[in-house]
């Protein structure tokens, strides 16, 4: 059984080239049935932590290691609900290398995802644009 704290999982996460350890370590554990819940836990866990230490970045690697994990499990709607806001809380730094794999996981996960969330788009273009969405544009 996989035995990891959730601060282990948190210390790891602030050291950016474990990013991609972890993501692989959570893909290789999707082919690990009975690891899946102790890894679901531990990044659940994980993400709380960061949610609690108000650390938006690392709250961000937690969410795409979970999505990650999530995407696997074929759960393609709830890992982009989980990470979309987070996505959408950033306001500079997409050139940074957890921006651009938040991103380019999003983009994968809407491929996938089979109901459009209305309501968590028009979060994202406001906290995009800091206004209403029926300012931003043409309504959806």
């Amino acid at each position: 059984m996989l035995h990891v704290s959730p601060t282990t999982v948190i210390k790891e996460l602030k050291k950016e080239p474990a990013l991609e350890q972890v993501n692989q370590a959570v893909l290789h554990l999707a082919h690990a049935p009975a690891a899946q819940v102790e890894a679901e836990a531990t990044l659940r866990h994980a993400l709380e932590v960061a949610r609690h230490q108000e650390a938006k970045s690392l709250e961000l690697r937690a969410a795409v290691s979970l999505s990650r994990l999530w995407q696997q499990q074929g759960k393609h709607t709830a890992a982009h609900e989980l990470l979309a806001p987070l996505y959408g809380w950033f306001t500079e730094g997409f050139d940074t290398a957890d921006l651009q794999e938040a991103k380019a996981l999003l983009e994968e996960l809407a491929e996938k995802t089979t109901v459009l969330n209305l309501p968590l788009i028009r979060f994202a273009q406001e906290r995009l644009t800091g206004l209403p969405s029926h300012y931003a544009g043409p309504s959806l």
